[in-house]
């Protein structure tokens, strides 16, 4: 509801009929007596990774609990203000990414730090009321965790295909996640992870090659 900027590092400060203004009304969040219509549904998957204690998971949720048709099953991520349905500031930066960043060097560095990455990482995981941290057993547990804690601090913020990409890592959807007219479990053409290059550039420079697949 940004009412306080703690945490916040950089941050654009979205004001009513400012094009950026309203993430929330995309995904008509909890104001459906403004007469919106649910375009996005929350992945079950994302919201069973919440212990029950996290402050983030009756943050970011809303409705009732995820059960099939899930159609009042809501992302409650950007309610906006009184007055101003759906209107957030947009965070760019955050203390959060910083911790996380950090866990995640000590991870990958030649000889792995998994205490320092450990201590990083539980320390949001504590601000967030998240349950017990478990230790990491090695680099690719490290790794796996803060990914995942990621996936659940960042939600809807749009670094999860990045992190997955950068990763090597593919989009898996679980058996509830998945629409019945997009049946598709994992996306395992890679070549969807990477965005094309736009038609002008490549016509303007022929050594530029356009991405496999495009």
């Amino acid at each position: 509801t940004d009412t306080n900027t703690n945490e916040l590092i950089f941050f654009q400060t979205s004001i009513p009929g400012s094009v950026t203004a309203a993430p929330g009304t995309y995904f008509t969040t909890n104001a459906l007596n403004s007469g919106g219509a649910i375009y996005w549904n929350p992945s079950v998957t994302l919201y069973n990774k919440f212990a029950t204690s996290d402050f983030r998971r009756t943050r970011y949720f809303a409705g009732t609990p995820p059960t099939d048709p899930y159609n009042t099953f809501i992302v409650n991520k950007y309610p906006g203000t009184t007055g101003n349905f759906g209107i957030n500031n947009v965070k760019i930066f955050r203390v959060a990414d910083l911790y996380m960043i950090l866990a995640e060097a000590h991870a990958r560095k030649a000889t792995p730090d998994l205490v320092a990455s450990f201590n990083a990482y539980s320390t949001l995981r504590t601000a967030r009321n998240a349950g017990t941290s478990i230790a990491f057993s090695d680099q690719n547990d490290a790794i796996t965790k803060i990914l995942d804690e990621r996936y659940k601090e960042f939600a809807w913020e749009g670094s999860r295909l990045f992190d997955l990409k950068r990763n090597g890592r593919l989009i898996t959807r679980q058996g509830v996640d998945i629409y019945i007219l997009n049946p598709i479990a994992t996306l395992t053409d890679l070549n969807r992870y990477t965005y094309p290059i736009p038609t002008s550039e490549t016509q303007a420079n022929t050594n530029i090659q356009q991405n496999p697949g495009y």
